[in-house]
């Protein structure tokens, strides 16, 4: 094993705890910013600034849109959309904890949605 690949083995853990903390802890600052502002507005200037730094740092991504891709994206955008509005208002009502707790399910229901609706196979790999 290579000292790169040691090291990055060492890190691993670590950066998977730092993502985790910073996953958790913008709950509480979501949760703040609600206080704030209505949901609607804060949801809209998370992706509009989102939008605007993707431009920035990838404007040739314009040449790769198509009628197909735009027609797919709005309707899984729709649902995603949806998705964080009611997570966002779900969050307004409850606490941040309760509101990380419920959002990291996805995790678990996803696979079993996907058995369910696609008939698909859940295998050991897919638990990790």
């Amino acid at each position: 094993m290579s000292t790169r690949h040691a090291t990055r083995i060492k890190l691993a853990p670590w950066a998977l705890l730092f993502v985790a903390a910073s996953w958790g802890l913008a709950f509480v600052v979501m949760k703040d910013s609600i206080q704030r502002q209505s949901v609607n507005n804060f949801l809209f200037s998370r992706f509009a600034l989102a939008v605007v730094v993707m431009v920035l740092l990838r404007p040739q991504v314009f040449k790769l849109f198509n009628k197909d891709l735009v027609t797919r994206s709005a309707f899984a955008g729709f649902f995603l959309g949806a998705g964080y509005i009611l997570q966002t208002l779900g969050l307004e009502r409850t606490g941040a904890a309760i509101t990380g707790f419920i959002t990291g399910l996805y995790v678990v229901f996803t696979p079993l949605i996907a058995a369910v609706l696609l008939k698909a196979r859940i295998t050991l790999v897919t638990w990790g």
